[in-house]
């Protein structure tokens, strides 16, 4: 087994979400340079065109779109990916200073904001009156479940 002993940081959540998403862009390229024809690569070798220029002119622009596609499905997986980045990137709340710190992205802190509300709406919070000092009487909400 291979560790590079990275900890949490935001090196280590980016290398994992490079290694899960680089088989989808791969593949998706590897279909979209397929659906390409076979008439325009014949075309193009018979107009006296190298096969580097027949990649480069004729194959490449026109499986451009599929490979934007799977470039963008991919990203789209990255972003939404929680589970892999709360084990390799941490979840700390704080700003980062450098690539080995721990970060919090986006659909973490979702995720710890939603986990929070569910526990605090199954265990429920109440309401206590507390009087101060001055006399006057302060609302405090305190929640049964702490996290």
């Amino acid at each position: 087994m291979v560790t590079l002993e990275f900890g949490w940081s935001i090196l280590s959540g980016g290398l994992t979400l490079a290694v899960m998403i680089l088989p989808t862009i791969i593949r998706t390229s590897e279909e979209a340079i397929r659906a390409v024809p076979k008439s325009y690569r014949e075309v193009s070798f018979s107009l006296g065109a190298t096969s580097w220029q027949t990649v480069k002119k004729v194959i490449l622009p026109n499986a451009l779109p599929g490979i934007v596609t799977g470039v963008m499905l991919s990203i789209g997986r990255a972003i939404g990916e929680t589970a892999a980045v709360i084990f390799t990137a941490g979840s700390s709340l704080r700003i980062p200073s450098s690539i080995f710190d721990s970060t919090r992205t986006m659909a973490v802190h979702f995720y710890i904001l939603a986990r929070y509300r569910y526990l605090s709406f199954i265990f429920g919070s109440c309401r206590v009156k507390k009087k101060s000092r001055n006399g006057f009487s302060a609302t405090q909400s305190v929640s049964t479940f702490d996290l």
